[in-house]
């Protein structure tokens, strides 16, 4: 009787111990089968800063673009190769790919007269009237630029890394785009974009180099004049003219309801205004009594007290 009792026991510890491995496999696979949004995201937006930065790095080779255009071509052979479109209403033209007519608008955007940008938005499906395009359209357009870039790499991205779903073929410089542009849930429009991409990235770089520049040259103004004692409103008895000096370099001249703009800078007790119209200007500032005289060839010698 004890055996059996140890033997019904035994089976039920063991039928629990393989029951809870089994739990305990699931529990620790369970949290692997699914990868996080984050980490998908992630790596989507690794592959995609990836794909940019090879055709950044590439040398410039590939020149041949859609129907005639090239990356080299100057805005006078654009507009002579624009010319052969059928043209519409509003600057719209008739183009046509892989046997389909869109109406569409094209653009070129040039550095030193020479094309690195070449978009053709579609706005309308057909040479009848007005059909929105659809998601058969892109669809239709993405397999035959499949069929043509074969030998391109090819990337698929969505928002927000891009303003609508993008698919994307790169050989080298050459960087072709098929977007779908929505308004509200419907698509609008579809972009097919050629992006001479070195070009774009030096261009990237340099306004961001630029603005970089004056973000920090406005920051070092600020510091260098937010607490000089020249801040602030003065105002000529004699006259009512006024001069407001700001914390960031600039300032503005009000006299006979009008105000003109100036940057300013002070070394020791000479205040230097420099107008973009009428070049600089002199003014003399007394730390103790906070005034600043100008030297007037209508009026004289003019005080402007800090008000």
């Amino acid at each position: 009787m004890k055996e059996a009792i140890f033997k019904c026991l035994l089976g039920i510890i063991l039928v629990s111990a393989v029951s809870g491995c089994s739990n305990n496999t699931r529990a620790k696979q369970e949290p692997e089968a699914t990868a996080p949004k984050e980490s998908v995201r992630d790596t989507v937006k690794e592959n995609y800063v990836k794909f940019l930065d090879e055709a950044a790095a590439a040398p410039i080779t590939e020149y041949e673009l859609y129907d005639g255009f090239r990356f080299d071509m100057s805005k006078k052979q654009f507009n002579s190769r624009y010319s052969k479109y059928k043209k519409k209403e509003n600057d719209y033209v008739q183009i046509k790919i892989n046997s389909q007519v869109y109406t569409a608008t094209v653009e070129g955007k040039y550095l030193d007269d020479k094309m690195y940008n070449l978009e053709f938005t579609i706005l309308s499906v057909g040479s009848g009237d007005y059909k929105a395009p659809s998601s058969s359209d892109v669809n239709s357009l993405v397999n035959y630029f499949s069929s043509q870039y074969g030998d391109y790499k090819h990337l698929f991205i969505r928002e927000p890394l891009t303003t609508g779903p993008t698919h994307l073929w790169k050989k080298k410089n050459l960087i072709v785009r098929v977007s779908s542009l929505y308004a509200g849930s419907e698509i609008n429009s579809i972009s097919l974009e050629y992006e001479n991409y070195p070009i774009i990235r030096g261009i990237s770089k340099k306004l961001s180099a630029d603005q970089m520049k004056r973000i920090r040259e406005r920051a070092e103004a600020k510091k260098n004049n937010e607490n000089d004692p020249v801040v602030g409103m003065f105002k000529c008895k004699k006259t009512n003219d006024k001069y407001l000096f700001n914390g960031d370099g600039t300032g503005y001249f009000f006299t006979g309801g009008t105000n003109t703009e100036f940057k300013w800078s002070r070394k020791d007790d000479i205040v230097t205004l420099t107008y973009e119209a009428f070049g600089k200007e002199y003014l003399l500032f007394d730390y103790k009594k906070k005034t600043l005289k100008e030297d007037s060839e209508s009026y004289g010698m003019l005080v402007f007290e800090k008000i």
